[in-house]
C-alpha cells in the first residue's frame, strides 16, 4: 500500500462513520380511520351468516332453558326456531302453562346494549293430566291501526302548532280581518309545519265578547277565512283548510279584563285526521 492510499485511509478513520437511523414512515391518517368503518362492516357481514342465525338461537334455546328450570318449570319441553320458542309438556296444574310461558316471554339473553328479551313469540301446547289438549299463543301485541296512527300523527301536529301560536300569536288590525305584516314570519312557519300534516287543517276565529254577538261572529269567521288564504298564498293547498268563526262563544280568559279579552282574540287551528 502506498503512502497516499494509507494516507486516504487514515483521514477516514479519523473523521469516523456517520449512521443516519430511518423511520418508517407512519400509516396515513385516512388508512387509520377506515378501520372502524372495515370493523363495523364485518359485523354486519357475520350478522347475514348462517353461523350468527344457529347462534342467535342458541342463546335464546339457552337462556329461556335456565330461565323455565329456575322458576321450577323443569316439566316443559322447550323447541327454538330463531327467536320463536315452543313449550310443550304435561300440565302438573291448571295455571302452570301460563306462568311457563310468562316466563319464557320474560327470559332475557345478553347483547352489546345490554339484556334483551330472548324470544319475540312463545307458544304453549300443552296436556293436561286427562290427556286433553290445551294450546295457547302469547305474541307480540298487534300494531296500532291505521286510524290510531292517523290519530296520533293529527295529535302531534294540533300540539306542534299549539305551541307556534304559543310564541305569539296572529295580529289583526283593530276590527277588522286584515292580518299585520309582523306576523308574517308566523305564517310562514305554520304553513311549513302544517305542510307536512296528513289530512284536513282547520283554521278557528275567536273574539273576545265586546260589542255585538253577530258581528263578532261574523268577524271571527272572516279573520279565518284572511289566515286561509294567507297559508294558500304560501304554498298550501285550500283544499286542505276550512275556516270557521266561533265568536265569542268559546272563551280561554275572562273577558272582564283587558289582558283576558287579548287572550280570548285569537287563531287556533285543529287537524282532522286523514290522507293529504
Amino acid at each position: 500500500m502506498d503512502q497516499q492510499t494509507r494516507n486516504s485511509t487514515s483521514n477516514r478513520w479519523a473523521r469516523g462513520t456517520a449512521f443516519r437511523r430511518v423511520v418508517p414512515p407512519r400509516w396515513p391518517f385516512a388508512f387509520r380511520g377506515l378501520i372502524p368503518v372495515i370493523g363495523l362492516i364485518l359485523v354486519a357481514l357475520f350478522g347475514m351468516t348462517r353461523f350468527a342465525n344457529t347462534w342467535i338461537e342458541n342463546q335464546v334455546r339457552t337462556n329461556v332453558a335456565s330461565a323455565l328450570v329456575a322458576a321450577g318449570h323443569d316439566w316443559t319441553d322447550l323447541q327454538v326456531s330463531g327467536q320463536q320458542a315452543s313449550l310443550s309438556g304435561r300440565l302438573p296444574a291448571a295455571s302452570a302453562g301460563d306462568a311457563a310461558i310468562q316466563v319464557a316471554r320474560e327470559a332475557t339473553c345478553p347483547t352489546w346494549l345490554g339484556p334483551r328479551v330472548c324470544a319475540i313469540s312463545v307458544q304453549g301446547d300443552f296436556e293436561s293430566a286427562g290427556s286433553s289438549a290445551v294450546s295457547e299463543v302469547v305474541s307480540a301485541p298487534p300494531a296500532p291501526s291505521a286510524e290510531t296512527q292517523a290519530a296520533e300523527a293529527a295529535a302531534a301536529c294540533d300540539e306542534t302548532l299549539a305551541g307556534l301560536m304559543a310564541e305569539g300569536g296572529i295580529e289583526f288590525a283593530s276590527g277588522s280581518s286584515a292580518i299585520a305584516n309582523s306576523s308574517g314570519p308566523l305564517l310562514d312557519r305554520i304553513a311549513e309545519v302544517a305542510g307536512g300534516c296528513a289530512g284536513i287543517v282547520r283554521v278557528e276565529g275567536h273574539t273576545d265578547s265586546t260589542g255585538d254577538a253577530a258581528a263578532n261572529q261574523e268577524l271571527s269567521a272572516a279573520r279565518a277565512a284572511a289566515v286561509r288564504a294567507a297559508l294558500g298564498a304560501r304554498g298550501l293547498s285550500v283544499d286542505r283548510i276550512v275556516a270557521a268563526g266561533f265568536g265569542a262563544s268559546t272563551p280561554i280568559a275572562t273577558n272582564d279584563t283587558p289582558a283576558g279579552r287579548a287572550r280570548n282574540r285569537r287563531i287556533e287551528f285543529r287537524v282532522q285526521p286523514g290522507t293529504n
